[in-house]
């Protein structure tokens, strides 16, 4: 069966405010540094890339890692232990946390919205151990130990409500109030995904409740061998949304790779459809997933039978009907895709030596600039060199947003596409040139500056998509911002 998927790239986008920047680059410092594998690590340097950097923890799979703003490590875990900044086990940081590291996205670190003091280990169990440990949350506290951070005690492996099975698949997806976040976990035996507001209140006490696409049941326990014993080999896999929140993309054992569009402000999964591939193998294995910064493609490791099949790195072109894209073939065991600060997506291959890299993810086919094995990465490896897994860290970073702060006089869209009508950005006052304005795209980038504005901006050699401003009164000092979609 080929792949078809209709792309709606035109359709209503419901985004509160989400902008919230105080200078003109908006970082994504957060999740800058990186601990996967045997003790390997990678620090992303905003002048040199990815360097490599140290790590006291092993992971086959699960990890996360969480920095503060200007990029600086504050915690990370292998869903196990929890360690500090100096590599070191945190006081409270290992006994009744999960049973082991071999869930695809066993851990994720996020930040408690409205709060620089507590951070939250969300974690999952794995196909190995039956899945027997469900959703939990840990807590940590940013401020014991005079800045070093430990897991508080009472608030450590807290078991998530409706208490049982879910699938090695977590993930983290910024809320369109641009300061929350929502906790997505795939329920096992049932086709249900559980999607879990956080927020400055804590974790909500019940999941907003989506029942759709197949059920993640059954599968071989072990990928490498024969056995045919249904088990919960279809748990693991990953979750990924796009950055834009439209998409939500899923994988899991044998089954296939799953699109559904998302509600980021509701927490709704809504329709979708499998990504058939043209696969030798009559089953493969969708494991790793990765969306682009501008959310037109989706990358996925498909995997077959250890040395019967290849493994194959797949482009999704998510703007046409094409097929998907092989960009690698090889004997070697891929695993995990990750996108960095950088914007590049890393992909990890059991055992080797250095990760590889997807230069300008964004680009069609073999434009998408793949370098197989380029990026070393640091540590003292003790066994082997890399496991499967990469970070997990959220599909955007969420901010501190006052939601009062409004623009009423300024349009959420428009239409520069030559008609005459809605063709630029317009500020319904009086003396629109009392004001100074800065827009951004949505990873921060300054696309133009003006300080008096005339009304004028229409988007000029810009794509498509969500664009952020900030408007400042010269005279006061006042400042508004708000978002604008372009959409021509």
């Amino acid at each position: 069966m080929k792949f078809f998927l209709r792309a709606r790239l035109v359709g209503s986008i419901v985004l509160a405010l989400a902008f919230f920047l105080a200078s003109p680059v908006l970082a994504q410092r957060e999740y800058s540094y990186w601990t996967f594998g045997t003790g390997l690590g990678l620090a992303f340097d905003q002048v040199r890339g990815p360097v490599p950097a140290m790590n006291g923890s092993d992971a086959y799979e699960a990890c996360t890692a969480v920095s503060d703003s200007a990029g600086n490590l504050l915690c990370y875990s292998n869903s196990v232990s929890v360690f500090d900044r100096n590599h070191e086990l945190m006081p409270n940081g290992r006994a009744g946390l999960a049973l082991n590291s071999s869930a695809a996205q066993g851990a994720l670190l996020l930040r408690q919205p409205g709060s620089f003091r507590y951070y939250y280990l969300f974690t999952v169990g794995n196909a190995e151990t039956g899945l027997v440990d469900g959703l939990r949350y840990t807590v940590i506290d940013m401020s014991l130990r005079g800045g070093l951070g430990d897991v508080v005690p009472s608030q450590k492996a807290v078991n998530v409500a409706p208490v049982g099975k879910v699938g090695e698949a977590l993930t983290g997806i910024r809320h369109a109030n641009g300061r929350d976040y929502w906790i997505v976990v795939r329920a096992w035996n049932t086709p249900d995904f559980r999607c879990y507001l956080f927020s400055p209140e804590g974790l909500a006490a019940q999941p907003v409740m989506s029942t759709l696409g197949l059920v993640h049941t059954g599968g071989l326990d072990n990928l490498y061998t024969s056995d045919e014993t249904p088990a919960h080999f279809n748990s693991t896999g990953y979750l990924r949304a796009s950055p834009d929140g439209r998409w939500l993309a899923l994988t899991g054992g044998r089954l296939p790779v799953q699109l559904f569009e998302f509600n980021n402000r509701t927490g709704r999964v809504l329709r979708g459809q499998a990504l058939s591939v043209p696969y030798s193998a009559a089953q493969p294995a969708g494991y790793g997933l990765e969306f682009s910064d501008d959310s037109s493609k989706l990358y996925a490791t498909v995997n077959g039978t250890f040395s019967i099949y290849p493994y194959v790195l797949y482009q999704f072109n998510l703007t046409s009907y094409s097929p998907p894209v092989p960009l690698l073939t090889t004997q070697e065991i891929l695993g995990a895709l990750a996108k960095g600060p950088d914007g590049r997506i890393y992909l990890t291959s059991l055992c080797s030596p250095r990760l590889s890299v997807i230069t300008r993810p964004n680009e069609t086919g073999s434009a998408c600039g793949l370098e197989v094995q380029t990026v070393a990465f640091g540590g003292t490896p003790r066994q082997g060199q890399c496991g499967i897994g990469l970070p997990n860290c959220p599909n955007a970073i969420a901010r501190e947003v006052d939601l009062s702060t409004t623009v009423a006089t300024m349009p959420n869209i428009i239409t520069p596409n030559g008609d005459g009508l809605n063709q630029a950005l317009v500020l319904a006052e009086p003396n629109p040139d009392e004001w100074s304005i800065a827009i951004y795209n949505r990873w921060g980038k300054e696309v133009h500056r003006q300080e008096r504005y005339d009304n004028s901006w229409a988007a000029p050699g810009q794509p498509d998509g969500v664009y952020f401003y900030l408007l400042t009164r010269r005279s006061t000092g006042q400042t508004y911002k708000g978002w604008v979609e372009v959409l021509r």
